[in-house]
C-alpha cells in the first residue's frame, strides 16, 4: 500500500474526489499537514527513540500498527466497486443526491428511454 499511495498520487486523488466541493481545499490541506507530520516524525523522532529504547521501540511500532488497523477497519468507509457519482451516499446517507436518478428523470422528461433492448442504441437530443 505504501508504494501505491506514495508514488501514484492516489492519496491526493481519493481525498479530493470524496470531499464535497465546499470543503475540498480544507481536506486537502489536512491531508498535506498529516503527511508532513508523519514524515517529520519518521525522519527525526524515530532515530532518537531507536537510540534510547533499542529493540523495545519495535514493540511500540507493532502496537501502533494494530491500533491503525483497528481504526481503519471500524472507521474508514469501503468504496470499492462504487462509481464516484455514488460515493456521496456513503458519507451523506440517504440525503445524498443521486446523479443517476436525476439523469434518468431528465431523459424521461424529454421523451427518451432509459432502458433499451439489447443491441440497440437511441440518441436523445433536446433542441431549444
Amino acid at each position: 500500500m505504501y508504494l501505491i499511495s506514495n508514488r501514484s498520487g492516489i492519496m491526493a486523488s481519493y481525498t479530493t474526489e470524496i470531499l464535497p466541493y465546499g470543503i475540498r481545499a480544507k481536506g486537502f490541506t489536512w491531508l498535506n499537514f498529516c503527511v508532513t507530520a508523519a514524515l517529520f516524525f519518521n525522519q527525526y523522532v524515530n532515530a532518537i527513540a531507536v537510540q534510547a529504547l533499542a529493540w523495545k521501540y519495535y514493540l511500540f511500532y507493532c502496537v501502533f500498527i494494530v491500533f491503525e488497523v483497528v481504526i481503519i477497519y471500524f472507521f474508514i468507509v469501503e468504496t470499492r466497486y462504487t462509481p464516484l457519482e455514488e460515493i456521496a451516499k456513503f458519507f451523506d446517507g440517504e440525503d445524498a443526491v443521486d446523479i443517476a436518478e436525476i439523469t434518468n428523470s431528465e431523459v424521461k422528461e424529454i421523451g427518451g428511454h432509459t432502458k433499451e433492448k439489447e443491441g440497440t442504441t437511441t440518441q436523445v437530443e433536446h433542441v431549444v
